[in-house]
């Protein structure tokens, strides 16, 4: 594949676009001499362009999406690209019927670039228990059409999730989103975090496939960097239509922020370089709540993301934040290591990942809530995992627990877990993600039977004694998904000493590691470590069903190179296996096995189509040109000018001052369709605001940047 896939989401930046520039009256020099350089050039063929570049979605690059059902609401959500940077009027409709005739609830909402164009509308007055259809309309132009669904009430008999983790754009291809795109029974999606990854584009990336390098290429620290890693993520096909089909509900972890963040700080967050923490993290919050289809829970907090979803009497839903609202700084990073823990701080009782509030909050939902399953969704897990992270003084040698899950906060889980026994909570269960791996567990603090309290050995033992073979003395399950695409067993250099980088999936080292973990872990039923995919969670009035499921591949473009085979998400494909099925029946303990994957649920909702609805105006930009900010900006020295052209064309571009007079010719030239990277040289222009077009034959777009001295 090719660069112009992570050059193309130039659609994002428009702050950075045309600003006055109506009043500008640009004045041509034709005498000027050519003064920049294509310093990279990608050709594509037509047919890749169109991949992503396709002027039918146009302006709605980005697609639509949905989430945060209610009873009577959802949030609809869309993102339009318009060819200046005036504020723009959209108008939004929600129908029964999915081609939108049937219209029930419809408005105008208007949109900037100081919210980077992004649009979100919290629709009220909608039925219960009902399946929606929307769309959105810019100057005639329709979105695509998009499907989700409010929260039904009263006698609910089955609801059906989607659960997911860990998408890296850089390391392989949303193949698991493209198959829960087709799955026409989900109710939603359930996002347990790591929605993006926010290093550049030299970390975490997988150097054996091409065209999916980050966007932008430095880590993620800005407004700019996080809305450009969000658009490069949402113009992947497969995201954009599994947001189209399926609403979300989502949670963050720490990549929306940085790698293993806590509410000072990050593991990945160096003041020095980064600056404020707050002020990076506050950035993050901010675009995250422009291009997720969220609901603010408090004005005041927007760090306030735990929430509630109730699906009637069935299933008490509750999404817990567990970053950046109370967490306390993890004692050790992730991985083994020979520094062991000390225990006081590992059990001293007022250290937190929830935060006082939060942990009231979601306690009281599992107390006293009359639904039959009550659920927390949790972004890291909440079981133990003994083998992992740091040993800790007087718990012997082996390592215990990774210290960024709930492993670190032992005391916290406790509280919960005896909360759930002593309450008698029958029921409980955590859905989860963060590990990259797929785990089913039950929930018990003494997996060992341990004659002393794992908890605190100071204290009397006050938990039931756990049996693996029925669950008995387990307070819960836990279900953990795979991540879509992120780094799990075989793309690491070793594993307990055990070379695995390039395994072929389920090798012999895999299930010995896997043997090996659940051995160490008797509450655990389930392993599978070094595959990519999704979870299906399927509640009835009867029993709760998780299969797991993962995005294979057999057919390979590139056969002689065996990484291929070992990293199937290295080609976008639509295949995939049955995993494993297990399931728990309502009030009993034990986690059972299913003999096959749970059939489609009858009389699913109608899917939408892939193209938007024929508009009654045409789209008059045709001058086959997508242009993205140049970078650095502001710049200094030398600047970079990232576009996509997508076809033959001649290509000129100048430069003008604030005034509107051309002051240079940059280039000019007979370009192929292809990604296009052109660098000038600003160092003798002094500090101000400055001018660039892009001319074809057919057009032009200009640009604003800066330069700074």
């Amino acid at each position: 594949m090719l660069r112009f896939i992570s050059l193309v989401f130039l659609l994002n930046t428009y702050y950075c676009a045309i600003v006055y520039t109506q009043t500008l009256n640009f004045k041509d020099n034709p005498g000027l001499q050519s003064m920049g350089k294509v310093v990279f050039s990608d050709k594509v063929l037509s047919s890749d362009i169109k991949h992503l570049f396709d002027e039918a979605l146009k302006p709605f690059y980005h697609g639509v999406a949905s989430g945060d059902p209610t009873s009577n609401s959802v949030i609809i959500w869309t993102k339009i690209t318009p060819d200046n940077v005036d504020d723009q009027t959209i108008s939004w409709k929600v129908s029964t019927d999915v081609e939108l005739k049937n219209i029930v609830k419809s408005g105008e909402v208007v949109t900037s670039f100081e919210r980077d164009f992004t649009v979100k509308v919290d629709v009220t007055g909608l039925e219960a228990g009902k399946v929606y259809y929307y769309g959105f309309t810019n100057k005639n132009i329709n979105s695509i059409t998009g499907r989700t669904r409010t929260l039904p009430t009263n006698n609910v008999d089955r609801v059906r999730f989607g659960l997911v983790t860990g998408s890296n754009f850089a390391w392989g291809y949303f193949n698991g989103y493209g198959r829960l795109a087709e799955r026409n029974d989900l109710f939603a999606i359930i996002h347990t975090g790591d929605y993006f990854y926010e290093y550049g584009k030299d970390t975490y990336y997988q150097p054996y496939l091409e065209g999916r390098e980050a966007y932008p290429a430095n880590k993620c620290i800005t407004v700019d960097d996080y809305r450009g890693r969000f658009s490069q993520y949402r113009l992947d096909p497969d995201l954009r239509r599994l947001h189209q089909q399926l609403p979300m509900l989502s949670v963050w972890d720490d990549h929306e922020t940085a790698n293993d963040s806590w509410t000072d700080g990050a593991e990945a967050h160096n003041v020095e370089t980064d600056g404020d923490w707050k002020t990076r993290r506050d950035n993050a919050v901010r675009v995250y709540y422009e291009w997720m289809p969220i609901r603010q829970q408090d004005a005041n907090n927007p760090l306030k993301i735990y929430r509630n979803f109730k699906f009637g009497d069935l299933i008490n839903l509750t999404m817990l934040e567990a970053r950046l609202v109370g967490r306390n700084q993890q004692l050790a990073p992730k991985g083994q290591g020979d520094v062991k823990i000390n225990p006081l701080e590992w059990l001293n009782p007022s250290r937190t990942l929830l935060g006082a509030e939060q942990f009231n909050w979601a306690l009281q939902n599992i107390l006293t809530s009359n639904t039959n399953w009550k659920i927390f969704v949790s972004s890291v897990m909440m079981t133990q995992l003994f083998g992992f992270g740091y040993p800790v003084e007087g718990f012997g040698e082996d390592p215990m627990g990774n210290q960024d899950s709930w492993d670190g906060y032992p005391i916290e889980r406790a509280r919960i877990l005896g909360a759930v026994l002593q309450n008698k909570v029958s029921n409980f269960g955590v859905l989860s993600g963060d590990f990259h791996t797929a785990f089913a567990s039950y929930l018990t603090p003494n997996p060992h039977n341990l004659p002393i309290n794992p908890v605190n050995p100071t204290e009397a033992n006050p938990w039931p004694k756990f049996d693996p073979k029925t669950g008995e003395g387990s307070l819960g399950f836990e279900f953990t998904t795979p991540s879509v695409t992120t780094a799990n067993l075989n793309e690491q250099t070793s594993f307990a000493g055990i070379p695995v980088f390039g395994l072929k999936e389920r090798s012999p080292e895999a299930f010995m590691i896997e043997s090996l973990v659940m051995n160490g872990n008797p509450q655990m039923v389930y392993a599978n470590t070094d595959q990519h995919g999704y979870t299906i969670i399927d509640f009835s009035k009867d029993k709760v069903q998780a299969d797991w499921w993962y995005t294979v591949n057999n057919v390979f473009e590139k056969p002689a190179d065996s990484l291929y085979k070992s990293f199937p998400n290295l080609i976008r494909v639509n295949t995939e296996m049955f995993g494993k099925g297990l399931y728990i029946k309502s009030g009993e303990n034990k986690i059972n096995d299913a003999d096959e994957p749970m059939t489609d649920i009858p009389n699913a909702p109608a899917a939408t189509p892939l193209l938007p609805p024929v508009s009654t105006s045409v789209n008059e930009n045709n001058h086959g040109i997508i242009i993205h900010r140049n970078f650095p900006n502001p710049a200094q020295n030398s600047t970079t000018i990232n576009y996509l052209n997508s076809k033959l064309q001649n290509v000129t571009i100048k430069l003008y001052n604030s005034l509107g007079n051309q002051i240079a010719l940059i280039l000019n030239e007979l370009q192929e369709p292809g990604a296009y990277g052109v660098e000038f040289n600003c160092s003798d222009l002094s500090t101000g605001v400055y001018f660039y077009s892009i001319e074809t034959p057919s057009g032009k777009v200009i640009r604003k940047f800066n330069v700074m001295r």
